[in-house]
């Protein structure tokens, strides 16, 4: 399941740039964090891993290596970076 703003008059989701070039992680159980390019709402559930990656963006040191071995955050590379409106936004 996707993650992102979905609009109910038009019963989709939304398509956002800022939200597609942004800094998008993976949590190993598959779960999809999304770091906006401009912005300070990280999209994904409200857990552990969301609070890590928000102390990490406020402090403005997200370093992939680190994120991956202490919380088992990975990187998504572009070329995997999807959208549709009936989705949202997930990993390919």
């Amino acid at each position: 399941m996707g993650v992102g703003n979905y609009n109910n008059e038009t019963r989709q989701h939304d398509y956002d740039e800022y939200i597609m070039e942004g800094e998008w992680y993976l949590s190993e159980d598959g779960t999809l964090y999304i770091l906006p390019m401009y912005g300070d709402e990280i999209l994904g559930p409200a857990d552990e891993n969301k609070r890590t990656l928000t102390r990490h963006y406020i402090d403005n040191d997200l370093d992939v290596e680190y994120l991956r071995d202490k919380h088992g955050l990975s990187n998504v590379p572009t070329i995997l970076k999807r959208f549709s409106p009936q989705d949202g936004y997930y990993t390919a």
